[in-house]
């Protein structure tokens, strides 16, 4: 099979522009879960947005989502976009130079506008179908809620007001990845 045929394999598994997280979706979702599982075990009764303020993206202890986590996931999905929009026996490399030419916050930021166009919104809503159970296509496989909750190494996958609340830190991080 040709390059070609797998650059049109991807484009029909991917998902709309700004809404379900997809499989060519990079780790972000998995990352929040794994992030979730963290503040479980480690939160001790606090606030889960703070909690996720102080950890989400951090350079030292990210918890499950660090910095370089949350940089690797952008990389993938903007290496990924960039290949599928220039279709060639060369479009590795080149995603490769052009990604790579850029700063670490400015590919966070690229990747939180082209992915979501750069509204926190667009992250809750792609997340949150996640919490029901790994969606192909139009098809829910409920049957995967306990590899989610293995995933996240939890008792328990987060609610979906919880899972708002992770997926609105995950976004105020990737709008100012400074840290």
């Amino acid at each position: 099979m040709t390059f070609r045929y797998w650059i049109s394999i991807v484009r029909l598994l991917s998902t709309d522009k700004h809404v379900r997280a997809g499989i060519w979706d990079g780790g972000w979702p998995l990352d929040l879960l794994q992030i979730w599982g963290a503040y479980t075990r480690e939160g001790k009764g606090a606030d889960l947005a703070q909690w996720l303020h102080a950890h989400l993206g951090s350079l030292e202890d990210g918890v499950g989502f660090g910095y370089a986590d949350v940089l690797a996931d952008a990389d993938a999905w903007m290496l990924t976009k960039y290949m599928k929009e220039h279709v060639s026996e060369h479009s590795l490399s080149e995603a490769i130079k052009t990604t790579f030419s850029q700063s670490h916050t400015h590919r966070i930021a690229r990747f939180y506008k082209s992915r979501f166009g750069g509204v926190a919104d667009n992250i809750v809503r792609a997340f949150l179908p996640l919490l029901n159970g790994i969606d192909v296509g139009d098809a829910n496989f409920t049957c995967t809620l306990g590899m989610l909750q293995g995933a996240a190494n939890a008792d328990t996958l987060p609610s979906m007001s919880e899972g708002a609340v992770l997926a609105r830190a995950y976004a105020a991080f990737l709008a100012n990845p400074h840290r």
